[in-house]
């Protein structure tokens, strides 16, 4: 027999119960697909009518969007691609509830045709009490109180947005959400200091995924280039023609100066990497040492805060689970997207190319000195990537940030 019966078991009835709950979601989606049949033959809609089912379909989209991160974390590995699935059908659900314009596609880049923002915002709307449409209500300082089924379509909704993303990063394809991220998540913040329903409605996806707006856009534009490189070489032998190659070298310019800019944004302190935003191989900049940019994001996140901070929850001494200062974790991840740029455009070369070892040997040094181990718990993507390129006291280095 198995030599391992009880979790044999655990997992058959695991399985067991996620085939119910799968088959209880399927009737549900069937029931609401005939609702809509049938709204199609009537001329009007109350407006508690379109809430109900506008909550049914969040209902459906919450449930699916469940299953697909329980199916990351824990489904064997013979049902290990069964997330896809489920994020695909939580993105047609998500499409239903919030339409894009008629000229937008699912494949459309992130500067291409943008969801209007009406559409967003009126989804919202329509999930607001019908005696009370002045939900959210607001109290002053960028604070609103959401109606639940707002603030519930609103949490899905950047989750969706971000795993749809990191979908395409693991997957090497373009995200199929981004006709959203102008109206949804649109560069620079959200609805924190918005005055109208528009721009009220508007995501900060730090709030929700602890990265800003910039850094889930400017990943998502990473792997649109990756995914366009792909179809050039698929449609040339595997290899770019002359034309392809000078677009390659363009984007892959601007989406650098980009990454570099929003860094220095966020630590004017660096200057590692201001030769990549000039065009310059950043292995010829003199830069700080390792964990310097670190150690100055710590300090200033502890200046802002050390009037509200205790000894016990400072940056600098908590050892618990509190989460990085945004400002470090945008850094990490921001860094990363800059190595995965380089092997988008250079291709995968970890020992030869000298910004790959270098964000190798000064990630590995910065993961290493985080305060807290449980802070990689928000930096599996950056971890994994500088895991993939370390050699040697780079590998001890990461494998000590565990500990």
């Amino acid at each position: 027999g198995s030599p391992h019966p009880c979790k044999a078991a655990t997992n058959r009835k695991m399985q067991s119960q996620l085939e119910m709950g799968l088959r209880e979601l399927q009737a549900e989606v069937r029931r609401i697909s005939a609702q809509d049949d049938e709204q199609k033959g009537t001329e009007t809609e109350t407006a508690e009518a379109a809430a109900s089912r506008q909550e049914k379909r969040l209902t459906v989209l919450q449930s699916i969007l469940q299953m697909a991160m329980f199916e990351v974390a824990v489904a064997p590995s013979a049902a290990a691609g069964n997330w896809r699935i489920h994020l695909d059908a939580a993105a047609a659900v998500f499409r239903h509830m919030v339409p894009p314009p008629p000229s937008s596609s699912s494949s459309s880049s992130s500067s291409g045709p943008t969801a209007t923002p009406s559409s967003w915002a009126a989804s919202l709307a329509r999930l607001a009490e019908p005696a009370h449409p002045d939900w959210p209500l607001s109290f002053g300082g960028g604070v609103r109180m959401w109606r639940p089924p707002q603030a519930a379509l609103r949490f899905f909704a950047a989750n969706l947005l971000f795993m749809d993303v990191m979908a395409a990063v693991a997957l090497g394809r373009a995200p199929r959400l981004t006709d959203y991220h102008a109206s949804v998540i649109p560069r620079g913040g959200g609805g924190d200091n918005a005055t109208g329903n528009e721009d009220e409605a508007r995501i900060d996806m730090s709030g929700f995924v602890g990265l800003d707006n910039d850094t889930v856009q400017l990943l998502a534009d990473v792997s649109s280039l990756a995914a366009w490189k792909r179809e050039q070489k698929a449609t040339a032998a595997g290899t770019l023609d002359a034309a392809a190659a000078a677009e390659l070298q363009r984007r892959s310019n601007v989406l650098a100066a980009d990454i570099a800019s929003r860094i220095a944004q966020l630590c004017p302190c660096s200057s590692s990497f201001k030769d990549i935003a000039n065009g310059h191989s950043s292995a010829s900049s003199s830069s700080s040492s390792p964990g310097t940019v670190a150690d100055q994001l710590l300090l200033n996140s502890h200046h802002n805060n050390h009037h509200s901070s205790s000894p016990a929850t400072s940056p600098q001494t908590d050892t618990g689970g509190e989460p990085l200062p945004p400002a470090q974790n945008n850094h990490i991840w921001l860094r990363a997207a800059q190595a995965y740029l380089q092997t988008v455009h250079r291709g995968w070369r970890p020992l030869q190319d000298p910004d790959l070892r270098r964000f190798s040997r000064e990630t590995a040094a910065e993961l290493g000195a985080l305060p807290r181990p449980a802070a990689l718990r928000s930096l599996a993507f950056p971890y994994c990537l500088a895991g993939c390129l370390a050699v040697g006291d780079e590998e001890r280095r990461l494998i000590r940030a565990l500990a």
